[in-house]
């Protein structure tokens, strides 16, 4: 901000920001492009393949979605604001057309958009005029995944079980710990590709990965993920959390 308030030993004072980072010269280099990348989300989408929501994106995605209910759409957050060997944090590092550049050497019609808090009233109006109801910062898996068509994520058990539990194929982009495993089941039980370590991914290897989850082999994949998730329908997790813990406290 610009201008902020301050301390003295007079009482509150309003002062300007000593911030090298003032928002006026941001905006002054940054709007034009970033309100033509906004503008063109209903032109762009309309002939896609594919809709990509990361996290950034994810109202003006779900926005398209709302848009062109035909279009398949893909979720991928796998935490973007970290560098990988070939991909640099979209919005933050390169030239301003570095973040189209990987997503137009597959080969869909892809549009991806990082939404920012200065264009609030530009995505209202967007939301307005689609009937799109208010979205908060955080999207339940119980929501979200009901309007999607696959989903690309870390491989937490958490989100893989809320992924199967939705019938999405699924493709796993690890960093540790338990994901290459999950990974590996997924792989395994023919619910998504192999999946790739985030370190590892590449242009190359994730359009290919995505083509395979998306068209290759996307049927197999569904409905394999339909089986697993009515299995997974069937258990009551919380019922037996609920007798371990009754049976503890009477013992």
């Amino acid at each position: 901000m610009e201008l902020v308030l301050s301390s003295t030993p007079e009482g509150i004072e309003l002062r300007r920001n000593p911030s090298l980072f003032k928002m006026s010269l941001i905006k002054n280099i940054y709007l034009q492009m970033l309100e033509k990348w906004f503008k063109g989300i209903l032109c762009g989408v309309k002939d896609a393949d594919l809709i990509i929501l990361s996290i950034g994106s994810l109202v003006a995605g779900l926005s398209c979605m709302e848009k062109f209910p035909n279009t398949k759409a893909i979720g991928i957050y796998t935490f973007p604001s970290l560098r990988t060997a070939e991909f640099s944090p979209p919005g933050f590092g390169g030239k301003s057309e570095s973040m189209f550049g990987w997503i137009n050497t597959m080969k869909w019609k892809m549009f991806e958009h990082v939404s920012f808090n200065m264009y609030n009233n530009e995505i209202n109006q967007l939301r307005a005029s689609i009937d799109l109801p208010p979205i908060k910062e955080s999207v339940p898996h119980s929501w979200l995944f009901l309007n999607m068509s696959a989903a690309i994520h870390h491989g937490g058990v958490g989100t893989t079980h809320a992924s199967l539990r939705y019938g999405l194929p699924t493709l796993i982009l690890p960093f540790g710990a338990d994901q290459p495993f999950n990974g590996d089941r997924i792989f395994i039980n023919k619910l998504g590709p192999r999946y790739i370590l985030i370190r590892e991914t590449n242009v190359k290897n994730l359009s290919k990965a995505i083509h395979d989850l998306m068209v290759d082999n996307y049927k197999m994949y569904v409905m394999n993920a339909k089986r697993i998730s009515e299995l997974i329908k069937n258990e009551d997790g919380l019922g037996h959390c609920v007798q371990l813990i009754e049976a503890e406290l009477a013992t």
